[in-house]
């Protein structure tokens, strides 16, 4: 517990620098019932997952820019590996932040990111558990990270909008099981893009589609989820709301599901609602 203090201590430390120049907030916070999960027909519960930096950047042109990171993962249910804490140090070089095109199909480029780091993890539930299974609890990774979005910043209504996170990296252990499984040592790769139209006061349906596939044979990292979606935006565009909160979204989807290594087993089906906020992407 003393490690996880330490941790929300950073987090009101490091918030408030966003105000001064240089310093900045990456968030990604997710909270969602999931029937399903795609691990278990009678999951039924909820899920908070999130990934927080906060870095500095003493000038536009600097590429390269060290940050803490966070890695946040709790669920009511009872199992580690979806209560956890992972914390650590990075580095990210923006390359191509500079570059300019007047393509739609090419202004993604400036918000690629190169990335390394070196994490360590807590357990929030079922320590015990963890323990005797010989769960890592330190990872080193490096990668590449794109999030882009089209038509969201000013929505035009008579255009289709589009939202874009592509992350591939290679992981040392990634928290794996050694007990059970080889030592992991490997690439994750996650595609997610969705395409909508805005309808009125911030309501836009959409199309999803979820990518997961590794070099890992585990199942859970090897699928596809693919469906239609429905979110709300309320604030997106209202400039008297404080900026942390304009890009609010409630969302429902139901999906289908593909398994690359398929098993009778696994559902193939999920509904999913909840909120998602993200700052600084």
């Amino acid at each position: 517990m003393t490690r996880v203090f330490i941790i929300l201590l950073c987090m009101v430390l490091f918030l408030p620098l966003e105000a001064f120049a240089g310093f900045w907030v990456d968030d990604w916070s997710n909270a969602a019932y999931y029937e399903t999960n795609g691990e278990n027909a009678n999951f039924r519960s909820a899920l908070f997952r999130g990934e927080t930096r906060f870095g500095y950047q003493p000038e536009e042109n600097f590429t390269a820019m060290p940050y803490v990171v966070l890695y946040e993962t709790y669920g009511q249910d009872a199992n580690y590996w979806n209560n956890n804490l992972a914390y650590g140090l990075g580095v990210r070089l923006l390359p191509f932040n500079l570059f300019k095109s007047d393509s739609v199909f090419l202004d993604w480029i400036p918000s690629t990111k190169f990335y390394g780091e070196i994490l360590a993890l807590t357990f929030l539930k079922d320590t015990a558990t963890a323990t005797a299974n010989g769960v890592k609890t330190d990872d080193f990774r490096f990668g590449i990270d794109v999030w882009h979005e089209w038509n969201l910043q000013k929505t035009d209504a008579n255009l289709f909008w589009a939202e874009m996170w592509a992350n591939f990296t290679y992981r040392n252990t990634n928290f794996y099981d050694d007990l059970n499984f080889d030592k992991f040592q490997t690439y994750v790769g996650y595609f997610q893009f969705k395409l909508g139209r805005p309808i009125f006061n911030g309501l836009m349906p959409y199309a999803a589609l979820y990518v997961n596939k590794s070099g890992s044979g585990a199942e859970w990292l090897n699928n596809v989820f693919y469906g239609i979606g429905l979110r709300i935006e309320p604030f997106r565009e209202k400039e008297e709301i404080a900026p942390i909160f304009r890009k609010l979204k409630m969302f429902a989807e139901f999906l289908n599901m593909y398994w690359f290594n398929e098993s009778s087993t696994r559902p193939k089906t999920d509904f999913r609602f909840g909120i998602e906020l993200t700052q600084g992407r």
